[in-house]
């Protein structure tokens, strides 16, 4: 069955950052024996760029997930770990409820011509410390902050943003202008409300490969085009390599009877599709984060800290002469669910992608008697509301509540301004009863995660 073409959208999203590449300073003729690359199925267990260890990590820090140099993972367990975390920065659970769900664009409505909601925005997510950032860099320029993984995100809006505009094709390159991604939006699917996926072709170019492919379908594209321009989107290798990843990882969601249309110059090109990306919530982070239980991941065993003492060892050290406070928890009531914190991610229409309601019953105990690092959250309000406590893995997910425990709210409230705008604090604590912890109060661990 053929994904249906259809005509472009015809809504305008204002200011895209990409360029005119009918005046574009690239030097087509030197690329001329350029190729792009045949990324096929058989490549389902591998992510198909260049990478070292130390490339793959860096990707995954770019996202949130945490991962020491040092530590001894196998390649396929941190390719494992990226295909996790892309499918968690595209909420894919969420979006399709199974994660090895296959995807039929072809089961889903088209996004609609007279959608209130522009699909830039309709494929961008954030979270409040992402707001607030947002805030602060537009008060000040100079203090934006920018990662591999929101120059991904900055591309995607710009995709969407362009077939609007009635330009389904788009050229990514780096500032060498070596390297090169071509990118056919085919069509605009509508998995649910809010929620976008663009189906496309992609291939990958470089000038290292000998075949003119790049060049005709650069012109094929022009004269399609109805201003005969592509846009053009200059970023680095590293969000080339992580974007590559996600379009590789998502073909391979296509259950069999998908097959795209594609003129002869995309023969070559992989279909695959984007979904709303965004920030990963910290439910997610902790899972890919722990490996093998690593003490500072939230368990301790003799066996990693004799393989990894050089990061174990500052912590350990930190624990020294500290003073536990034990502290009662509860969990909350059922069908309430965990209030905002700066990390939980935000839908497009201002909906948290991740919803936690708990039960009556004592959360299970995963650390044993070994000490584990906690995060305690506090609400962005002036009342005594619950305050969250959970491990990195969310194995434990309990509240400290005023009414139950008034002695360690407070001294849990006392410890907040060290933590980001007074809102959270990270302490080592022990499981000592089904409703009991304790925590160490008085040592601060040597560096806040990320989760």
């Amino acid at each position: 069955m053929h994904i249906q073409d259809r005509p472009a959208l015809s809504n305008v999203f204002e200011h895209p950052k990409v360029k005119n590449h009918q005046s574009s300073k690239v030097d087509w003729g030197r690329i001329l024996t350029d190729h792009i690359q045949e990324v096929t199925a058989t490549l389902a267990k591998k992510i198909p760029y260049e990478a070292t260890k130390e490339d793959k990590i860096r990707l995954l820090a770019s996202m949130g997930i945490e991962i020491q140099s040092s530590q001894r993972i196998p390649e396929n367990v941190l390719d494992n770990k990226l295909r996790s975390a892309i499918d968690a920065a595209q909420y894919f659970t969420g979006v399709f409820g199974e994660e090895k769900t296959p995807v039929n664009p072809a089961t889903f409505p088209r996004w609609p011509l007279n959608s209130p909601q522009p699909l830039g925005r309709a494929v961008a997510r954030h979270n409040l410390r992402e707001s607030d950032m947002l805030r602060r860099t537009m008060a000040d320029p100079a203090r934006r902050e920018e990662n591999v993984f929101m120059g991904v995100r900055r591309v995607l809006v710009n995709i969407g943003e362009q077939f609007e505009k009635r330009h389904p094709h788009l050229l990514i390159q780096d500032d060498e202008e070596t390297n090169f991604i071509c990118i056919h939006v085919l069509e605009v699917r509508k998995i649910k409300d809010g929620v976008p996926m663009l189906v496309l072709l992609f291939g990958r170019g470089t000038r290292s490969l000998p075949l003119s492919t790049l060049l005709l379908w650069r012109d094929e594209a022009i004269s399609m085009s109805p201003d005969q321009f592509i846009p053009t989107v200059t970023i680095g290798l590293d969000e080339q390599n992580l974007l590559l990843a996600i379009l590789a990882s998502n073909s391979q969601r296509f259950d069999g009877s998908v097959s795209a249309p594609r003129r002869e110059s995309e023969q070559p090109f992989v279909t695959s599709f984007l979904l709303p990306m965004g920030p990963i919530g910290q439910q997610d982070i902790g899972k890919l984060t722990n490996y093998s239980g690593c003490y500072v991941c939230g368990k301790q065993t003799a066996t990693c800290q004799r393989a990894h003492w050089k990061e174990h060892k500052p912590t350990c050290n930190s624990l020294k002469g500290g003073s536990w406070r034990p502290v009662k928890i509860s969990t909350q009531n059922k069908g309430i669910t965990s209030y905002y914190n700066m990390q939980t991610p935000i839908d497009a229409l201002g909906n948290p992608t991740t919803q936690v309601i708990s039960s009556g019953n004592p959360p299970p105990n995963a650390h044993g008697d070994s000490p584990f690092l906690i995060k305690i959250q506090r609400a962005m309000t002036d009342r005594p509301n619950p305050m969250l406590i959970y491990d990195r893995q969310r194995s434990l997910d309990v509240v400290l509540d005023h009414s139950v425990d008034p002695g360690s709210y407070e001294a849990a409230l006392k410890q907040m301004p060290t933590g980001y705008r007074g809102l959270k604090i990270y302490r080592w604590a022990k499981r000592t009863g089904d409703w009991e912890l304790t925590i160490c109060f008085d040592k601060i661990p040597v560096k806040d995660p990320l989760w």
